[in-house]
């Protein structure tokens, strides 16, 4: 697991108050795979129509304060590798 990775991961654990298993990390390979595996595992209010964008959305801002990746860069199904140098 790269540096990159690494710090993806403590920054999606941070946001969303859960705990990424370093054997799912290889399986979470685009923001929508991410959104799918919190989703799954937050519990959300009755009021939010779609956690997985909820979800997304939340990803992206990370990716976008964190590593400065341009916004239009992300999308559900961008793969790590296509946004970071390092092989992820």
């Amino acid at each position: 697991m790269g540096l990159d990775t690494v710090e993806l991961v403590f920054a999606f654990e941070d946001e969303f108050g859960v705990s990424i298993k370093d054997e799912d990390t290889e399986h979470l390979t685009t923001p929508a795979a991410v959104a799918a595996y919190i989703s799954a595992r937050v519990r959300t209010g009755v009021d939010q129509s779609c956690p997985s964008q909820v979800g997304f959305y939340r990803i992206r801002a990370i990716l976008i304060r964190a590593f400065a990746i341009p916004r239009n860069q992300i999308t559900p199904n961008t793969l790590w590798s296509q946004l970071f140098l390092s092989d992820i």
